[in-house]
């Protein structure tokens, strides 16, 4: 058997009389061509780097003493000769002119102080120290390269065989149709219009051949609205709409239309509509429709929105802007804007003028009273703001009727008419009065004396008094009564009594 120690100190047999004891590296390469008895050489086919290395040999019998291995061993040190070449191309196919470089490369024992020489198809091209260069590759530099040890020995590098190649080109117009590639559209749609061409390449370079234009004729597509300027538009700018399609040949007419409600209003047959200065009337839903000769299509609609700041702004009180203490109120602003108003202040200035501060701001449109009062008599008015500006509604005057006053003025006129009423009736009894005192003069004169009889007393007299100016049926006028016996009345003015019945006991 033949062995040898590996870096790791264990036995490789590269050849054994048992062949499953041969390793793996060396089964197919070793062959046994000793004799049996002086000879006891093995060959080792296709020789590798790996292979270097210390051989020994060694037999065994079937005796315990018959076991040898050879104290001398067998040094294999091998040389290792390869062409290199720079760039690497595949299959070392180079185009014409290119520049390439070529070496030899020796591993092993030839290694190190070594003189290499680079063949061409046996031609002895020279030694060179690191790289032979070809500056332009031509057709005479095709062939097979090796490299050999200077002096030449019984050993070579294998072969390396270059090529000239080329990349694509055109050489006639006479082209295999097994050789053209072929783009095969069916379906064609308007997409598949333009300009196509080819490009063909492989490892020597690229080629493209000039464009062909691919015509394709269609209806109107994609027809869409184009608002310009884009983001927030606000009054007063410049506002186009533009209608924009595609269409070969190319759109030859226009409509644009505006929707408004349940109708369709016609705006124009241009591309492009124009507004110099929008207005937010001018807000709402469009959409255009777009004709050739293959036919026509209408774009989706396309809203365009105007921002401005409130405007017609105003309060709006309810019941009524006059209204009775204790009743409720209440008070809404109403504003139009875009974007809506998002905040609403509301002011209040008094009846008297005088300015006063922020009465109060709120987030809602409306403002009420639970029971309004007479002090929240004054002038209102709101202010609604959005993000793009601020309007102030007219001042709405709002009176209270205080019903408290009404109360107290009621009763002021009761008792005075009560105290009036009290006052005529005294001074009235007071008259009667001297009038029955005065009878009773006369008749004391001419009567004779008139015995002492218990006589009851009449029972009271009630008057109850009235002021009018036309006097009623049951109403007499009687003057005032004058004082003493004097003619004169004491005053002139009507009072009109209502005689009740006297009540007899």
């Amino acid at each position: 058997m033949w062995f040898r120690v590996s870096m790791e100190g264990h036995r490789e047999f590269t050849h054994h009389s048992d062949p499953d004891h041969v390793s793996l590296s060396y089964r197919g390469r070793t062959r046994y061509i000793g004799g049996s008895y002086s000879s006891c050489s093995v060959q080792i086919r296709a020789v590798r780097l790996s292979d270097a290395g210390q051989y020994h040999f060694r037999f065994e019998t079937d005796q315990p003493q018959g076991r040898w291995t050879s104290p001398d061993t067998v040094s294999l040190t091998v040389t290792d000769l390869q062409v290199q070449v720079h760039p690497a191309r595949l299959g070392n196919m180079f185009a014409l002119g290119d520049t390439v470089f070529l070496g030899c490369q020796a591993s092993g024992c030839a290694a190190a102080g070594r003189s290499l020489a680079l063949y061409r198809n046996g031609l002895n091209l020279g030694s060179y120290e690191k790289w032979m260069t070809i500056n332009r590759f031509e057709q005479q530099h095709v062939g097979t390269y090796t490299c050999r040890p200077i002096p030449p020995q019984n050993v070579q590098s294998p072969p390396l065989s270059m090529a000239l190649g080329y990349g694509p080109h055109m050489e006639s117009n006479s082209i295999p149709a097994s050789f053209r590639a072929q783009l095969h559209l069916r379906g064609l749609t308007y997409t598949d219009r333009g300009q196509y061409f080819c490009v063909a390449r492989n490892t020597l370079g690229t080629a493209r051949s000039p464009p062909v234009a691919l015509n394709v004729t269609y209806s109107p597509q994609n027809t869409h609205v184009v608002v310009s300027p884009r983001g927030d538009i606000r009054e007063g700018y410049h506002v186009n709409l533009s209608c924009v399609s595609q269409a070969n040949p190319p759109v030859n007419r226009y409509a644009w239309h505006r929707i408004v409600g349940d109708k369709v209003l016609a705006k124009g047959t241009l591309q492009n509509m124009s507004f110099p200065s929008v207005r937010a009337h001018s807000a709402g839903q469009y959409y255009c429709t777009t004709w050739n000769r293959h036919g026509y299509q209408t774009s989706p609609v396309s809203t365009l929105s105007v921002l401005y700041p409130p405007k017609n702004t105003s309060v709006l009180a309810r019941p009524s802007s006059v209204v009775d203490a204790g009743h409720a109120l209440t008070l809404t602003c109403s504003s139009q804007a875009n974007p809506a108003v998002d905040n609403f202040t509301w002011h209040r200035l008094p009846l008297d003028g005088v300015p006063r501060s922020v009465w109060g701001a709120r987030s809602g449109p409306t403002y009420t009273f639970s029971e309004v009062g007479p002090g929240e008599s004054g002038q209102y008015y709101c202010e609604a703001r959005n993000r793009i500006g601020a309007h102030s509604s007219p001042v709405l005057t709002v009176r209270v009727r205080g019903r408290l006053k009404v109360i107290a003025l009621a009763s002021a006129v009761g008792v005075s008419a009560a105290l009036i009423t009290l006052t005529v009736a005294i001074m009235i009894s007071k008259n009667m009065h001297r009038v029955d005192l005065e009878l009773m003069e006369n008749v004391k004169k001419d009567a004779p004396p008139i015995t002492e009889a218990k006589v009851q007393s009449p029972a009271p007299n009630y008057i109850t008094v009235h002021y009018s100016r036309v006097p009623s049926v049951d109403q007499v006028n009687v003057p005032s009564l004058p004082q003493g016996r004097s003619k004169e009345p004491k005053d002139s003015s009507s009072v009109v009594y209502n005689l009740l019945s006297q009540q007899c006991h």
